[in-house]
C-alpha cells in the first residue's frame, strides 16, 4: 500500500500492511488539527478512501477527565468544531464527535475501518494516545504531519540547543514543504449515514459548562472566538494592519502589533502552512508595490522567525526531551546559578490567591495577570515580564516554575503547548545565555518594573487593559 501524494511528504506509516477488506470506511482521527481545509492529514485520508472507494468518517474526542479540560479550553475548542463539523459534512465526509477516552473511542470505531489516518500530536500524552492505537488497531495507522512548517526530524534528529543551532537547519528547508495541501473531491460521500452516533456540538457554549463540570476559568469568546473562520479574519488583519510595523512594535508595550494567532495554532484550528504561505505572499505583494517595502520585507522575516524558527525550536524541545515540562529540562548552567542564589531576599511574596486576584504590589504585573485571567492571553512581552516576576517572587526557583506553569496552563488559551513550555522555560534560561550577574536571578536574564519603564510605556499598557476587561 503506498501513501497518496496528498501527503505532502510528511506521512509515516505507523502500522503497516494492507488496508482491511471488508472495511467500511477510512477513519481520520482528528485531533491535534482541528480543522477542516489547509490540513494534510485530512487530505491523505480523503486520498486513501478515493482510492480505496470508501467513504470517510472523521472522529473527534471530547475528553471531559483530562486535564487542562475547563470551560475556556472546551468553550474555545466546540466553537471551532461547530464549523469543522459543518465543513466536513458539506464535503460528504461524516464527522462523529464523541465523548470519553481518546484511543478508546478512535479503536471502536477502528473496528469497522480499512485503515486509520491520523494528524500527529507532540506533546506526551498526544504521543502516548497514538502509540496505544498504533499497538491495537485492527488496521493499518497512517500518521501525518500537518502542524509544523517543516516537519520537526527533517529539520533535526536530536535536542537543540536554542534557535541558533536549528536555524541553519531548518530555513533551508521551508521551501521545499511550504506547500498548502489541494483539497480534493470525495468519491464516496458519507452522506446519508446514519449507523454512528454522534455528540451534537451545536450549542457549544452549554456543552462547555456541562462537560467542565464546573472547572474554571470561564469563557472567553467576547476577546478570543474558536474556530478556523475567526482565526482566518485574524490572520487577515494581522497581514494588512500589522505586518507592516511588526518589525519594529512586536515586543513594544503598549502596542498590539502581534498576530494574535497562538491559539488558533495551538487547537489546529488554522494551518502554520497558511499562516506562512499569507505573510510570504503579502511580503511579495508589498515589495512589488514599493510602498513601504523595507518595512515590510523586515516585518515578514521578524515574524517568519517567530512562526517558523521558534515556534518549531518549542516542538523540538517537546519532541526530544522528555521533561519538557519539568524544572529538569532547565539548562545545567540556569539551574546552578540559581541554585546559587535561592537564599537571596525576595522582593515580595504572595501566596497564589493574591496572585490570581491580581493583588501584587506590582501594577504593571497586576495588569497582565488582570488580561489573562479575564481574556485568555496576554501582551507578548508582558507575558515575559508576568514570568521572570514570578521567579523573582518564588521563595524556591523549582516551586517558581511549577508555579508559573500551574497557572500557565490554567488560564492561558494556548496553555499546554509546546511553546508554552518553551517560553516557561526561557524564564529559567532555557534557549538564553548566560547574563551579568545579579540577585536573585544569578546568571539569568533578569526583568524588572524600572526596566519595562525605561524601554516601553507600562502605564499606558495598565489603563489599556482597565479599559478592555475592568480594574482588578
Amino acid at each position: 500500500m503506498r501513501t497518496p501524494e496528498a501527503d505532502g511528504g510528511r506521512a509515516r506509516r505507523r502500522k503497516g500492511g494492507q488496508p482491511r477488506e471488508g472495511g467500511q470506511y477510512v477513519l481520520y482521527w482528528m485531533d491535534q488539527s482541528q480543522r477542516a481545509e489547509d490540513n494534510h492529514a485530512l487530505e491523505t485520508a480523503v486520498a486513501y478512501g478515493n482510492e480505496l472507494r470508501r467513504p470517510v468518517v472523521s472522529v473527534f474526542v471530547l475528553d471531559p477527565d483530562e486535564p487542562g479540560a475547563t470551560e475556556r479550553t472546551l468553550g474555545f475548542v466546540l466553537e471551532g468544531l461547530v464549523e469543522t463539523t459543518a465543513a466536513l459534512r458539506a464535503r460528504g465526509i461524516l464527522p462523529v464527535v464523541r465523548i470519553g477516552s481518546r484511543p478508546e473511542t478512535v479503536l471502536a470505531l477502528a473496528e469497522e475501518a480499512c485503515l486509520v489516518v491520523t494528524d500527529r500530536g507532540y506533546l506526551r500524552d498526544q504521543v502516548r494516545w497514538r502509540a496505544q492505537v498504533v499497538e491495537r488497531a485492527p488496521c493499518p495507522v497512517v500518521e501525518v504531519e500537518a502542524d509544523a512548517v517543516v516537519p520537526v526530524e527533517a529539520a533535526s534528529s536530536r535536542l537543540e540547543v536554542g534557535a541558533r543551532t536549528l536555524r541553519p537547519r531548518l530555513v533551508p528547508q521551508i521551501g521545499r514543504f511550504l506547500a498548502l495541501p489541494e483539497p480534493r473531491a470525495v468519491r464516496v460521500r458519507a452522506d446519508g449515514w446514519t449507523g454512528l452516533a454522534s455528540q451534537p456540538v451545536d450549542a457549544p457554549a452549554r456543552l462547555a459548562r456541562e462537560l467542565s463540570r464546573g472547572r474554571g476559568p470561564g469563557p472567553v469568546s467576547a476577546h478570543h472566538r474558536g474556530g478556523a473562520r475567526a482565526g482566518r479574519a485574524r490572520l487577515a488583519r494581522f497581514v494588512t494592519e500589522r505586518l507592516p510595523r511588526y518589525a519594529t512594535l512586536r515586543g513594544k508595550v503598549p502596542f498590539r502589533s502581534s498576530s494574535e494567532l497562538s491559539m488558533y495554532l495551538h487547537f489546529g484550528q488554522l494551518s502554520p502552512l497558511r499562516v506562512a504561505w499569507e505573510v510570504r505572499a503579502a511580503g511579495r505583494r508589498g515589495v512589488a508595490a514599493s510602498q513601504g517595502a523595507a518595512d515590510l520585507s523586515a516585518g515578514v522575516d521578524a515574524y517568519l522567525e517567530q512562526l517558523v524558527v521558534r515556534r518549531e525550536l518549542a516542538l523540538n524541545l517537546v519532541t526530544f526531551q522528555p521533561a519538557y515540562d519539568r524544572y529538569d529540562a532547565i539548562p545545567a548552567w540556569a539551574r546552578a546559578t540559581l541554585d546559587e542564589h535561592r537564599d537571596d531576599p525576595r522582593e515580595g511574596k504572595y501566596d497564589e490567591e493574591c496572585l490570581v486576584a491580581a493583588q501584587t504590589d506590582d501594577a504593571y504585573w497586576n495588569a497582565a495577570m488582570l488580561e489573562l485571567r479575564e481574556t485568555g492571553s496576554m501582551h507578548p512581552h508582558m507575558r515575559m515580564y508576568w514570568g521572570k516576576r514570578l521567579l523573582a517572587w518564588g521563595a524556591d526557583p523549582r516551586q517558581a516554575f511549577e508555579q508559573i506553569l500551574r497557572l500557565n496552563d490554567r488560564f492561558f488559551l494556548d496553555g499546554r503547548d509546546a511553546n508554552s513550555y518553551a517560553n516557561v522555560g526561557w524564564c529559567f534560561g532555557l534557549h538564553d545565555r548566560p547574563f551579568p550577574e545579579r540577585a536573585v536571578f544569578g546568571k539569568v536574564r533578569s526583568m524588572t518594573a524600572a526596566g519595562l519603564k525605561r524601554k516601553h510605556d507600562p502605564d499606558a499598557y495598565v489603563d489599556e487593559v482597565e479599559r478592555r476587561v475592568g480594574a482588578p
